[in-house]
């Protein structure tokens, strides 16, 4: 399975060209440089926007260059924290520097949207 993930709208706009019959056009965007590069596109493949996302809306974690988010550990009944916690799969995704910043027009980053998006509730244990 294909995935893509833009920043913006309008890059997804630019990934795929219709011809005036309203049919991809394989040789514009994404089915285009495919068949450039020797490896044809065939059948679909899903684009996630990052301008269209939820983000998270809370604090980061201090002194993180990884900019972490700063999620409330789970608790059990008593208040305690359950054995074996690690932490929460969105933080301990390693975001290369150069990617690190890439932000939308919100000003959000790859962490607060795609990978909490997709991680957020994600708890990590060791056994």
């Amino acid at each position: 399975m294909l995935s893509l993930v833009c920043i913006t709208y309008d890059g997804i706009k630019a990934l795929v060209t219709y011809d005036k019959d309203g049919s991809i056009n394989k040789n514009s965007g994404l089915y285009g440089l495919g068949t450039a590069i020797g490896q044809p596109l065939d059948g679909i493949f899903s684009v996630i926007c990052l301008e269209n996302l939820r983000p998270y809306v809370g604090e980061f974690m201090p002194n993180d260059p990884q900019r972490g988010l700063d999620l409330s550990k789970p608790r059990l009944p008593n208040g305690e924290t359950m054995a074996g916690f690690i932490g929460f799969a969105v933080n301990m995704i390693h975001i290369d520097d150069t990617n690190l910043f890439h932000l939308t027009n919100d000003g959000n980053g790859l962490r607060e949207t795609i990978f909490y998006t997709l991680f957020s509730r994600l708890q990590v244990y060791k056994l």
